[in-house]
């Protein structure tokens, strides 16, 4: 069972993901305009999305992730993220069925490294942020453009979270209650204004690909029809720095107080 997208796209029963977004790139000026980014960052990530399930209205579905990044900028055209997933939430205005998204799957998200720019127009300083692809769930040769495997007696399926299924597992509770195990793919890179060096904040651009390899229930296959939420501004991502280093564990016990 395949969900494959040209725009993107969050399945209203589990998706996450994550990640970001791209935009028009512009010579950096002098380095003594760039603020110093370096150091350990909290950040929180939300991908909104509309889904259309054929016995009720459409649904706004939001996945948010919170990550620890560490920032290595050695000038301002070559800085490095390596982000790693701390939590992930997924809410939804549809409250009869939940996704909960278990520890071993947010574990096997890994630790990604991300190249970035800090780009300067006026008296406005962005950070850039280049496109990344994550496979979760399957070794691809081609990592962005290979098609993902659809059966999970394929060779390409790995056990990420190690709970002996193919693909990662994901929990459905409500109307129905089971396990989905998926493989994805999500393309994303994004632009913030760094308003000090203290924060930066800015809207995500993405798109994903979800394939559910088999579940526990026969009425969980089939996603109905996602789209990303028309209203950009409602995927978008908020970066705080630390004022002492935090574990990922720290980030989520307070990510309300950071994120106020």
């Amino acid at each position: 069972m395949k969900l494959s997208l040209t725009r993107p796209v969050l399945f209203i029963c589990a998706m996450l993901l994550t990640s970001h977004a791209v935009a028009q790139e512009t010579a950096p000026e002098t380095e003594s305009k760039s603020p110093d980014l370096s150091g350990v960052w909290a950040q929180k990530i939300v991908l909104t999305a509309v889904s259309d399930p054929p016995i009720v209205s459409n649904v706004t579905t939001e996945t948010i992730t919170y990550l620890r990044v560490e920032i290595d900028q050695k000038s301002a055209s070559d800085i490095r993220l390596k982000t790693t997933a701390c939590d992930i939430d997924i809410k939804s205005d549809f409250k009869r069925i939940r996704t909960i998204v278990p520890r071993a799957f947010i574990k096997a998200q890994g630790t990604t490294s991300r190249k970035a720019k800090l780009v300067i127009s006026g008296e406005d300083v962005f950070l850039d942020v280049a496109q990344n692809v994550q496979v979760t769930g399957a070794t691809l040769r081609q990592p962005s453009s290979e098609s993902l495997p659809t059966q999970p007696d394929d060779f390409r399926v790995t056990d990420p979270d190690k709970d002996k299924k193919p693909g990662v597992t994901l929990e459905i509770r409500g109307l129905v209650d089971g396990k989905i195990y998926v493989v994805q793919r999500g393309k994303d890179a994004y632009r913030g204004n760094v308003d000090s060096d203290k924060r930066i904040h800015g809207e995500v651009r993405w798109e994903s690909e979800q394939v559910v390899l088999d579940s526990t229930s026969i009425f969980l296959g089939d996603p109905p029809p996602t789209w990303v939420h028309p209203d950009a501004s409602l995927s978008y991502f908020d970066m705080r720095r630390l004022d002492k280093d935090m574990s990922c564990a720290q980030i989520k016990a307070n990510k309300k107080q950071l994120f106020r």
